[in-house]
């Protein structure tokens, strides 16, 4: 997956939606429950490929089960058995993608 698709996937993952206004410009919210902050509000998606805060920030959504199966994967992932200490933001990004089922080869 490109950077843009993962940081996409997760975002929305996260419960960032997004909306064209009426010139077709894209903007990206995020959910905070129910509520959705108003377009005119809107944030640029956060860089969870190279951001560790970012990443870290997503991980804290999956439960106890999902979060065992992502540190199974890390693993493999890294090819190294210290995970995750020294995972990359890109990949835990790919560890959490393919916990959740989203990610795309």
């Amino acid at each position: 997956m490109t950077d843009d698709q993962i940081r996409i996937a997760i975002a929305e993952w996260c419960g960032w939606r997004s909306y064209h206004d009426c010139l077709h410009i894209l903007y990206w919210n995020e959910s905070l429950g129910e509520l959705i902050q108003d377009a005119y509000m809107s944030h640029a998606l956060p860089d969870y490929p190279n951001d560790l805060n970012a990443v870290h920030e997503a991980e804290k959504k999956l439960d106890v089960n999902p979060w065992q199966q992502y540190i199974n994967l890390l693993p493999d992932i890294i090819e190294d058995w210290r995970s995750p200490i020294h995972a990359t933001a890109r990949q835990r990004c790919e560890a959490l993608l393919k916990t959740v089922g989203l990610w795309k080869e």
